[in-house]
């Protein structure tokens, strides 16, 4: 019948052992880079608890923003797994909080042209003092 069409065709049984034989090491490869880089944070943090004293990092709101746009893309069992310096609760909270901000009307910009700078003003105010005649109309002359 026309407008069926069969089973798709499948890769040939050789081209699909290379394809996971090759996904595999990527695989592997990849695990061993993860593995280095949690064992790497582990030191850093061991390191900063030596030094400072405290087992905490502050973290800049940048950084917990940062954090919590990459930690939200991660699965539960991803953020388990890899989340090290702070709990995934704690990631999930920072997005709900950054998602609440873009909501939030509260810090609305204001109406109105914006005011000018401090230097701005104080320049304009020496200017004025320094040159009288611009504070004052001009009597019997014309302006063009």
């Amino acid at each position: 019948m026309r407008g069926q069409s069969g089973p798709e065709p499948m890769l040939p049984v050789t081209l699909q052992f290379i394809i996971a034989t090759i996904a595999y090491a990527i695989n592997e490869r990849m695990a061993r880079r993860v593995d280095y880089l949690q064992e790497e944070v582990r030191v850093l943090k061991e390191a900063l608890a030596a030094a400072t004293g405290k087992t905490r990092i502050d973290l800049s709101a940048e950084q917990r923003r940062r954090l919590a746009m990459k930690g939200k893309a991660l699965t539960a069992e991803e953020r388990r797994v890899c989340c090290q310096i702070v709990r995934p609760q704690t990631i999930l909270s920072w997005f709900r909080q950054l998602a609440a901000q873009k909501y939030d009307s509260s810090h609305a910009r204001k109406v109105g042209r914006p005011r000018k700078t401090v230097d701005i003003f104080k320049l304009v105010l020496e200017l004025a003092r320094h040159n009288p005649g611009w504070t004052k109309p001009l009597r019997g002359s014309l302006v063009t």
